[in-house]
């Protein structure tokens, strides 16, 4: 006969390698009496897992989980150990990416001198987290004779798709 389920978690945290595969290494691994207990902004939460990765950087991670019933049976068949087994394909996973904003940038290579030279400058943006770059948008507007940006609709306006 099975027990109702207590909240008894064991979550496993580790951050992938860059090729996809499962580091040795955990970022978190304990036991819970509790979930859901966040409160304010984490109201209805689980606040236990580790939510800030700032120490830990942009990338793929993957966090593992188990449940522990009231009868003492682990969802994974496992022992109350904290060491997680051998064959962590017993415990519920999930993927998730820890991204950060790109950083737009450009440097003009040729200013114009005259109305019929062609302005050359250079995308210098990045991808400073996992995704890549997506969409460049450009804005080009002349501005007012005192040096002022005027807030009329642009001269031209650009977005890219790659």
């Amino acid at each position: 006969m099975c027990g109702k389920v207590v909240n008894r978690l064991a979550p496993n945290l580790k951050k992938l390698n860059f090729d996809g595969s499962i580091p040795s290494g955990n970022i978190q691994n304990a036991q819970f009496t509790n979930s859901n207990a966040g409160t304010g902004s984490m109201s209805g939460y689980d606040i236990n897992v580790k939510t800030n990765y700032n120490s830990n950087g942009t990338g793929k991670y993957r966090i593992y989980l188990r449940v522990k019933d009231s009868n003492g049976l682990w969802s994974d068949g496992g022992t109350d150990s904290t060491t997680p087994p051998a064959d962590l394909s017993k415990y519920y996973s999930m993927n998730f990416e820890v991204d950060s904003p790109p950083r737009a940038s450009f440097t003009i290579e040729k200013n114009v001198k005259e109305p019929t030279e062609k302005l050359k400058l250079k995308d210098t943006s990045a991808a400073t987290g996992t995704s890549g770059l997506a969409h460049w948008h450009w804005i080009v507007k002349k501005l007012n004779a005192d040096g002022s940006v005027p807030t009329a609709i642009p001269v031209q306006v650009a977005t890219i798709s790659m």
